[in-house]
C-alpha cells in the first residue's frame, strides 16, 4: 500500500495530466510519465515541479542529459534549484559517479535555508559510508515533490512522518548481557524548516546472533561484531559498519524503551551524523 506523501511544498491546484504522470510513473511506464509531464507543463508551465518530476522519469529511463536539459530550463526559483542540484547528485551517485555526485551535492551547501541542503548532507553521508543510491522510484518521496509516494510494504523504503525522539534512557536501566536478537530499523532524525520533525528510514539491522549481524539495504550482506555488556560499545569488526567504523553503543529508547543502537559517525566536511537503529520485530 502505498501513502500520500505530505510534502512541505506550497499546495495548488495541478492539471489532470500531472496527476496521470505521477500515476504512469509509480506503475514504471516512465515514457508515458513523460509525456503526461510534457503535456501539464505545455498547460502551466511555472509550475516547477513538473519539471522534477519530469527529470526524475529521464534519469528512470536512462536519459540523464534529458533529465539535466529540463532542469536547466525551469523557472528560476532557489528551492527549485537547490532540489535539481539535488537530484542530479542523486543520478550520478546511482551511476556510481562519486565524485560527480559529491560535487552536485555539496553545490547546495551554498543554500543551507533549503530543504535540499540537508537532504544533499544526508546523502552525502550515505554516500561515503559505502551505501547504494536509493532506487529512483523512491527519490520523489526524498525530494519532498507534490504527489510522490512512500511505500508502506518496504521497510527499508525511506519515509517521512512523526517519530519518538531518539534519545536514550539510561535511568535505572542494566544493560543485558547480549544484544537483543532480531530485526532494527535505521533512520535518521534531524529538523529542517517547515518541518521539524522529519524521519529518513534507511536499512534494516538484524542481530541474528550473539556474533552475527545483517545488514539490508537493497541487498543483503552480513558481518561480524562484538559487544561490551558493560558499556553497551558496539565494534563492527567485518561487514558493512566496519568501513564506516562508527562508533556504536546500545542503549534503550525514552518512551517505549525499545532497545536501540545508536551509530554515530564523523565526517571531515560534514562534522557528526547519528543514525538510530530501534528493535521492531524480536527473534
Amino acid at each position: 500500500m502505498a501513502a500520500q506523501n505530505k510534502s512541505n511544498t506550497a499546495s495548488q491546484a495541478t492539471p489532470k495530466a500531472f496527476t496521470d504522470g505521477v500515476a504512469a510513473f509509480y506503475d514504471g511506464n516512465y515514457s508515458a510519465a513523460i509525456n503526461e509531464f510534457n503535456k501539464a507543463q505545455t498547460q502551466d508551465p511555472a509550475y516547477k515541479p513538473t519539471y522534477l518530476w519530469i527529470g526524475i522519469a529521464y534519469v528512470a529511463s536512462g536519459e540523464k542529459s534529458m533529465a539535466y536539459n529540463t532542469w536547466l530550463r525551469m523557472p528560476a526559483e532557489t528551492n527549485a534549484m537547490t532540489t535539481s542540484m539535488y537530484l542530479k547528485g542523486m543520478a550520478e551517485w546511482r551511476e556510481g559517479k562519486t565524485n560527480d555526485a559529491k560535487y552536485w551535492f555539496r553545490n547546495t551547501f551554498n543554500y543551507k535555508n533549503t530543504p535540499a541542503y540537508k537532504l544533499s548532507t544526508t546523502a552525502l553521508a550515505r554516500l561515503e559510508k559505502g551505501d547504494q543510491a536509493p532506487p529512483v522510484s523512491e527519490w520523489p518521496a526524498l525530494a519532498l515533490l507534490p504527489g510522490s509516494k512512500v511505500n508502506k510494504n518496504n521497510p527499508t523504503a525511506s519515509e517521512v512522518k512523526n517519530e519518538n525522539a531518539p534519545q536514550t534512557n539510561t535511568a535505572n536501566t542494566k544493560l543485558p548481557a547480549f544484544i537483543p536478537k532480531g530485526m532494527y530499523q535505521c533512520y535518521d532524525m534531524y529538523t529542517e524548516a517547515n518541518n521539524p520533525s522529519r524521519t529518513s528510514y534507511k536499512e534494516i539491522l538484524t542481530i541474528v546472533d550473539g556474533s552475527t549481524y545483517e545488514y539490508k539495504s537493497g541487498k543483503t550482506s552480513r558481518g561480524r561484531y562484538t559487544y561490551d555488556s558493560k558499556t553497551g560499545t558496539i565494534t563492527f569488526v567485518t561487514g558493512p559498519y566496519s568501513g564506516g567504523n562508527p562508533t556504536a553503543k546500545l542503549g534503550y529508547r525514552t518512551g517505549d524503551n525499545k532497545p536501540m543502537i545508536t551509530l554515530s559517525y564523523t565526517f571531515a566536511n560534514l562534522g557528526k551524523d547519528e543514525d538510530f537503529c530501534v528493535l521492531v520485530k524480536s527473534n
